[in-house]
């Protein structure tokens, strides 16, 4: 699959357009996808339906870096009850970026004493619509990390079902690319283009490497996903 299409590299690199070229053009993107891929640590790929579970204790917490609510804690019953504690929070890593947040209902969060009783309506805990009516979940839906404020949950699992990955349409291109990921896959690209003496054409002009490179490091340290103090899933269901 590609990031970007043929169509729009022979537009913004303004190439005349012969087949060899289109076919090398096209691997060079393929290429691009993949390496982007593993230096992003993310899967654009659609999946639905997709639920990771995380074993979270009082390890994990730590003190949230703004407000000043108090937090609600749970014990391994499930019991709630409030601390005058400051406000804790904990950051769960998903196995996947690009989630998206239109999935019906939401992206669902639960927390149970044990992991089977995240399917049982009578044990879990909806995290999302909790009954305080306080807001306890952020999410980074680009990055793929759910943020719990003001519950603190002790030796207690917590379930996240959610859709993410892009949609490919009927020339293998995925559909719905964020523009930074977009401008990722023509850099790279390019620099493979440029690289490939077979690919040089009369009309190219010679590219920058030095300041190529540094956009391209510049997009991947705003967008790789790298959270070393969340936690990271045991297992998907």
């Amino acid at each position: 699959m590609l990031l970007l299409s043929v169509d729009e590299m022979f537009e913004r690199l303004a190439y005349d357009r012969t087949e060899d070229l289109e076919k090398g053009i096209e691997r060079a993107l393929r290429t691009a996808t993949q390496v982007l891929r593993s230096d992003l640590r993310m899967d654009f790929d659609r999946v639905t339906g997709v639920r990771d579970v995380f074993r979270i204790d009082r390890t994990n917490f730590v003190q949230a870096p703004v407000g000043s609510r108090t937090s609600r804690f749970f014990d391994t019953q499930g019991r709630a009850f409030f601390s005058d504690l400051p406000l804790l929070h904990v950051k769960l890593m998903l196995g996947m970026g690009l989630v998206d947040p239109d999935l019906t209902g939401g992206v669902e969060v639960f927390a149970a004493s044990l992991p089977a009783h995240l399917d049982d309506p009578s044990f879990r805990r909806d995290l999302a619509n909790f009954s305080d009516g306080l807001s306890h979940l952020m999410f980074d839906y680009e990055e793929g990390v759910v943020a719990i404020d003001g519950l603190f949950l002790d030796a207690m699992y917590v379930g996240v079902t959610y859709d993410a990955g892009l949609f490919v349409n009927s020339d293998d291109v995925y559909e719905g690319v964020p523009e930074w990921l977009r401008e990722l896959a023509f850099l790279r690209a390019t620099v493979l283009i440029d690289a490939d003496p077979v690919l040089r054409t009369e009309n190219q002009v010679r590219l920058d490497k030095d300041t190529t490179a540094q956009q391209i490091r510049a997009i991947l340290g705003s967008h790789i996903r790298y959270r070393p103090e969340a936690v990271k899933p045991f297992a998907r269901g």
